[in-house]
């Protein structure tokens, strides 16, 4: 017979069951928001397009995550108590949504207390999604029941608190180590981190913590980022930690989502709702206390909640079925993005973790598998895979690896037992240094008779630097290594600049740095590799503050001299100043003072002298002399206004302006530059409206004559009549016609576009009319109209971003090329020279914005290597700040029309290095070179690659 109290026990929770089947929602007023629970397909999403627009997209019914129907598998268990750590921003800790829901112990490690607030928001919105409180009548539904509870520890800090993710000298990865170790001895089961840094910040110190957690079988689910990229962030991409990335309600991947094989799984992350800061501002659905929320940071906290949901049912459950369960749970969700699978396992389900049975699941365990360095003479990558099997035995295991098709390694095992893993070892020959350097590799896995496992990787092949053959290095005596590489919690950086020659873009890279400044003047150490005496020490009297140091042609007869500029002041004025040497570091006159001009500064012309005078247009001839001059808003000088107007007549227009060295007696005192505007009043008299738009961007040979053209708008309306004022000096000048000129190309902004024919160089104007399209308008060295080519791209969320070209070229075998940056891409656009419009071209950023108020990413070169009959045009990529040690170019391939980053430019950089400057050792692209500042064995090494 069977008991009376377990028959009642039994037919209660039968009638539970029923019941919630039967009940359309829990009675929480926004649960019909909540898509992410329950999507029924009416429910849409709001897509951001750019600042004007939005899209709605609709939802497919069935993409979420299962939970009302495990709702009734949950109403059967004996759940125990759980603990989720959220390492975060803080919480709201008095959200009517969130009361009885946080365990004791929470802590600030910004502010060291236990004082607990959230002053951005983020973590409130993280932990509402874990433990909201369900059927309440109010707010939200949570996803975990309500034995689980969120232990908030802040690491995180208002926006800008964080400099270079350092915060009172600690780094943001030590503060997230410190939290686990916390969140272990308060009882964690699970830890969640909606937070990242880049490999920069990486330490050894939060790897060893998150081993210390995975050994106490703690969970650790971290999200994947925001970037739309391949490559690792972290903590994602550390071993141990389950990495989230997003789906939409419709189950494609959301665009902004970080995927490939460091992603572990998916959860939905599109317009969730959450919990909010009462005090703080709704931005988006402008209700009290709720949120709309998107990004990897508010998918990873699903997933902590289902994975605190199994481990309530079963405190004892072991970390690796844990993870079996979610995985499994996953299996008939098929998203696939482009070539490479988006995660490794697809969009969870909490139902199915809940009630699925014992079953292999083979896990690769991609994570470290970042740079594979490939050896110089053999062309040869090689490296292992660890396969493990989380749960069930697996048998008649066979696992092959292929690169770009190609077998490349392969091993059987009869049988996999839980927690037992095997290893394949691979080799991949590349076919030679053109190849890309970044092939694909994907694994394929055959067990039980059958059933078939696939994933794919995006390797990253590099080149060691110090094993490169064709390199010169020059040891640097004599210089304490700390005065010109510094370093910050093991990242290396240069404190020299650059010493650009003006008017020659192809000489050897020069550097300086300021080694000492007081009210006396500076002294400056500038380094020369190319000189016998490669460092001098000089000293600048007079000056303050240096602002640059470069070399020009004073006299455009081939004697060159040093110009050191910057800023003095006595007691009363303060004072722009040139300092004059000549090639060998000597005073130019007799006095050391008359080898100075200055200007005593005054913001009504150009806002202030100070500027870039290593920039094209910054030097115009006046009787055989280079002076100073620019282009800038500000007042006509009184010399050259309108008789008897108010001298504050053109105040808001453009002038040209250029600054004359005043004939004196005394040489001992600094010649005293006077301001004049070479649009004066003679000259605009000539014209009933006048604007002037832009410089038209020199050639070397221009910049080294000091000749000088701008382009005019007479009048104000876009068709308005342009000119060129070609200006071979002060005193010799003309206004040229010249026709196919609007006002709106002539005002765009410059872009330099590289060429091989420097005989007649082409440069570009470049408008961007919206998030989404643009105009490039050509013309060559003499300010002559070349043509205007319109582009467009218009992707989701992905629009085109600040100054959008980062790289233009102009060839006779390709035609025109132009590189242009977008929120998650580089576009290479090309206008064949017999096609009437451009196509395109995209390869991911690398970039990273894991932490809200800092980002990353690569820093960019406009390049042209190959050779003088193959030209390749291309970016020069210094991925360091991202990835750590990476240097890399890409090209736009002329015979595929594809973008590629080759092996041969593919550069991991030796330890304590610092990338310099590209250049080419002569005129030819075959000489196209790479330098480096590195310290070895306690003194400083400059070292020179050429990729020939």
């Amino acid at each position: 017979m069977i008991n009376r109290t377990v028959f009642a026990s039994i037919f209660l929770l039968l009638l539970a069951s029923f019941t919630w089947a039967k009940s359309t929602a829990p009675n929480d007023p926004l649960f019909y928001r909540q898509w992410a629970l329950d999507n029924d397909g009416s429910q849409s999403v709001n897509i951001d397009f750019d600042n004007l627009h939005s899209i709605e997209q609709k939802a497919v019914s069935g993409v979420d995550i299962g939970w009302v129907k495990a709702q009734a598998l949950i109403l059967k268990s004996d759940l125990q108590p759980v603990i989720v750590a959220v390492i975060d921003s803080g919480l709201d800790i008095n959200h009517p949504d969130l009361v009885g829901r946080i365990a004791p112990g929470a802590f600030d490690f910004l502010t060291q207390s236990n004082v607990m607030s959230d002053p951005t928001g983020h973590g409130t919105e993280v932990a509402g999604v874990i433990v909201a409180n369900t059927n309440n009548g109010i707010g939200i539904s949570g996803i975990a029941p309500s034995s689980v509870k969120v232990l908030p520890l802040r690491i995180l800090g208002r926006d800008g608190e964080y400099q270079n993710f350092s915060y009172k000298g600690k780094l943001l990865s030590d503060y997230a180590a410190d939290a686990i170790r916390y969140a272990l001895e308060h009882k964690a089961s699970v830890i969640n981190m909606s937070l990242g840094w880049p490999k920069l910040a990486d330490t050894s110190n939060v790897r060893k913590a998150i081993q210390e957690a995975e050994a106490a079988g703690v969970l650790i689910v971290a999200a994947a980022g925001n970037d739309r990229k391949a490559n690792p962030s972290f903590p994602c991409s550390y071993s141990g930690v389950m990495c989230v990335g997003s789906v939409s309600n419709n189950g494609a991947m959301t665009y902004y989502s970080n995927l490939g094989g460091a992603v572990d799984v998916l959860a939905p992350g599109d317009d969730i709702t959450s919990t909010f800061p009462m005090m703080l501002e709704s931005k988006v659905m402008r209700t009290q206390g709720y949120e709309s929320v998107r990004g990897t940071s508010i998918s990873a906290p699903i997933i902590s909640a289902v994975a605190a949901t199994l481990r309530s049912i079963n405190p004892k459950m072991p970390l690796s079925e844990l993870r079996a369960r979610i995985y499994l749970s996953t299996l008939d969700s098929k998203i696939v993005a482009g070539k490479t699978k988006s995660a490794l396992f697809g969009l969870a389900n909490l139902a199915k973790a809940i009630d699925v049975s014992p079953r292999p699941i083979l896990y690769p365990h991609f994570k470290g598998v970042d740079e594979v360095v490939v050896d110089e003479k053999t062309l040869t990558a090689k490296g292992k895979i660890t396969v493990e099997n989380l749960w069930a035995s697996a048998s008649g295991v066979s696992a092959k690896i292929f690169i770009n098709s190609k077998l490349v390694g392969q091993t059987k095992a009869q049988t996999l037992s839980p927690a037992q893993s095997l290893v394949i070892d691979w080799q991949y020959q590349f076919a030679n240094f053109e190849e890309s350097s970044i092939p694909q590799m994907k694994l394929q896995i055959s067990f039980n008779g059958g059933e078939v496992a696939e994933f794919a990787l995006d390797l990253t092949c590099v080149r060691k630097v110090s094993e490169i053959a064709k390199q010169q290095n020059l040891k640097i005596p004599d210089i304490e290594p700390s005065t010109w590489l510094g370093s910050s919690q093991g990242l290396y950086y240069s404190m020299l600049r650059n010493a650009p020659t003006y008017g020659d873009s192809t000489s050897s890279p020069r550097y300086y740095i300021v080694s000492a400044s007081n009210e006396k003047g500076s002294d400056i150490q500038v380094f020369d590799p190319s000189s016998k005496n490669a460092v001098n020490k000089i000293h600048i009297p007079g000056i303050q503050r240096v602002f640059q140091v470069i070399r020009i042609d004073l006299r455009h007869n081939g004697n060159y001299s040093w110009v050191i500029t910057g800023t003095k002041r006595d007691a009363t004025q303060a004072y722009f100043v040139f300092y004059f040497l000549n090639d060998r570091f000597e005073t130019l006159n007799q006095t050391l003072e008359a080898s100075t001009w200055q200007y005593q500064l005054d913001p009504s012309f150009g806002g202030m002298v100070p500027r870039d005078y290593a920039s094209p247009g910054s030097w115009i001839d006046r009787d055989g002399l280079l002076v100073p001059c620019f282009l800038a808003n500000g007042a006509l000088p009184k010399l050259d206004n309108y008789d008897g107007l108010d001298a504050r007549h053109y105040q808001t227009d453009n002038h040209f302006y250029y600054l004359v060295p005043q004939v004196q007696k005394d040489l001992r005192l600094p010649v005293s530059l006077e301001i004049h505007a070479l649009d004066n009043k003679k000259f605009r008299s000539s014209f009933d409206a006048f604007y002037l738009q832009n410089l038209v961007p020199q050639s070397n040979l221009d910049q080294r004559q000091g000749h000088i053209r701008i382009l005019i708008a007479l009048g104000t309306n876009v068709d308005a009549e342009n000119v060129t004022w070609d200006i071979s000096s002060v005193t010799k000048k003309q206004t040229v016609r010249n026709p196919g000129w609007d006002v709106l190309s002539a005002s765009g902004q410059y872009i330099r576009v590289l060429s091989l024919d420097m005989s007649n160089e082409v440069s570009a104007l470049n408008t961007l009319f919206d998030q989404e399209t643009g105009s490039l308008a050509w013309l060559n060295s003499s300010g002559q109209f070349l043509g205007r080519n319109e582009y467009s791209f218009k992707s989701l969320e992905n629009q085109m971003t600040g100054q959008a070209i980062v790289g233009a070229y102009n060839l006779a075998s390709l035609g025109r090329i132009w590189f242009v940056q977008t929120r998650f891409d580089l576009v290479a656009f090309h206008q064949g020279v017999n096609e009437s419009s451009p196509d395109f071209h995209v390869m991911s950023l690398d970039r990273d914005s894991t932490f809200a108020t800092q980002q990353y990413q690569s820093l960019l070169t406009s390049v042209i290597v190959g050779t003088q009959s193959h030209p390749l045009p291309g970016l020069f990529i210094d991925s360091t700040l991202v990835r750590g040690d990476l240097l890399s170019i890409v090209l736009l391939d002329p015979r595929t029309l594809e973008m590629k980053k080759p092996l041969r430019y593919s550069l991991q950089m030796p330890e304590a290095c610092v990338q310099m400057t590209t250049y080419y050792a002569d005129t030819s692209i075959d000489s196209f070179s790479l330098a480096l500042l590195c310290l070895k064995n306690e003194h400083l090494e400059f070292r020179t690659l050429q990729f020939q």
